[in-house]
């Protein structure tokens, strides 16, 4: 099974990602999966209070930014830190219902389709 990432970029409604973030989590059973979570600088202390909380899944990581950087610039905030062969763009109003992470990367990686493909994390992006 291929190493997966994902990752949600919010702005304010704390409740509406928590809802995506467990249920990312219910239904991705990787051990090595990461979900990656960018606050973009949200004013109603959104960013503060998902840092707070406690998602009792040591896979997902909180990144607060101090101001809004737009949708793609947030998401861009994690690709230091990426290690896996894919890599998902999450909206913040997503609910899986069964795991369809994994199934998607294997459909990805076996007919070698992707939109941005990262060869390794140090090296630029390209598009194939």
């Amino acid at each position: 099974m291929p190493k997966i990432s994902a990752c949600i970029v919010a702005y304010c409604d704390y409740e509406e990602v928590c809802a995506a973030v467990r249920s990312i989590l219910q239904h991705t059973p990787a051990p090595d999966f990461a979900l990656y979570v960018v606050d973009n600088g949200s004013p109603d202390g959104c960013g503060q209070r998902l840092a707070e909380t406690d998602f009792g899944d040591a896979r997902v990581t909180v990144l607060p930014l101090a101001q809004n950087l737009g949708f793609g610039k947030g998401h861009n905030a994690v690709i230091p830190q990426l290690d896996s062969a894919v890599h998902f763009i999450l909206n913040p109003d997503i609910l899986l219902t069964g795991d369809v992470l994994e199934p998607m990367a294997d459909w990805l990686l076996a007919r070698k389709l992707s939109l941005i493909h990262i060869s390794e994390p140090t090296r630029p992006l390209y598009i194939s």
